[in-house]
């Protein structure tokens, strides 16, 4: 299969039927011309720590063509990021806020919905973390093509799709559903919320990071049962914003 229909096969098996075709986007030729020239890398370890690592043998001509790819893919944001040897340099230090979340929110073999979830660096940490799969939904078409450049050598166990969450409902029940960084973006916030209980299995944990709360939010049959965690800032870093991370669990009954 070529790139496009390997990342259209990962889609289906996250549940998304759509083609890349369907994308109406003025950059999308030149993307996908450029994703199309990644040349075959044997994939000999990951490591899905602060730094995301993909790691095999790669001569200095592949290794200068998939340079090419990853700049014509500008800007990144989440990560940091290390394909075969290449350093990316993310804006954003996304670690730090996963250090920070990660000891409050039990992953093991669980199935997780990511929204707004960017390139999906985040993904990788949950698989890290003992998630059995990660489905990540994200509305902007070049930070889908960085998560394909990622699963094009890794797979389909972090899978992120084209899709506007809440214009239309996210059909399936998942174990744990994040929403990092989206709710302060939404007309609606409660719409957003009840969006995301919907996704979220009876039993299942629900977890909420916002810039903005004046009060406990929970969504309409969740019961908050952790303690809050603060996600404290950091001047060197856009995305470590004060906020509060909020983890509920959806009830049984």
């Amino acid at each position: 299969m070529n790139f496009v229909e390997t990342v259209e096969d990962h889609w289906r098996r996250a549940g998304f039927r759509g083609r890349m075709s369907d994308i109406k986007h003025g950059d999308l030729t030149r993307w996908l011309s450029s994703l199309e020239q990644l040349p075959e890398i044997e994939l000999r370890s990951v490591s899905f720590k602060d730094t995301v690592q993909l790691c095999g043998t790669v001569g200095q001509e592949e290794k200068k063509t998939l340079q090419s790819v990853i700049d014509a893919l500008i800007p990144w944001r989440k990560g940091p990021f290390n394909l075969f040897g290449i350093p990316i340099d993310t804006e954003w230090r996304s670690d730090m806020k996963w250090n920070r979340i990660k000891d409050h929110v039990e992953l093991d073999n669980a199935t997780v919905l990511d929204v707004g979830c960017g390139n999906g660096y985040y993904g990788w940490r949950m698989i890290d973390a003992g998630a059995e799969s990660v489905v990540g939904l994200e509305s902007s078409v070049v930070y889908v093509l960085q998560a394909a450049l990622m699963s094009h050598f890794v797979g389909s166990i972090n899978t992120v799709v084209p899709w506007r969450y809440g214009e239309t409902d996210w059909e399936g029940g998942y174990d744990v559903v994040f929403s990092m960084g989206v709710l302060y973006h939404q007309r609606d916030a409660d719409k957003h919320l009840n969006h995301l209980s919907n996704n979220v299995k009876a039993g299942g944990t629900l977890v909420l990071e916002t810039l903005v709360a004046d009060d406990v939010i929970v969504p309409k049959g969740a019961v908050c049962a952790h303690a809050q965690c603060l996600v404290h800032s950091d001047g060197r870093s856009r995305d470590e914003v004060d906020g509060r991370a909020r983890i509920c669990h959806r009830g049984t009954g």
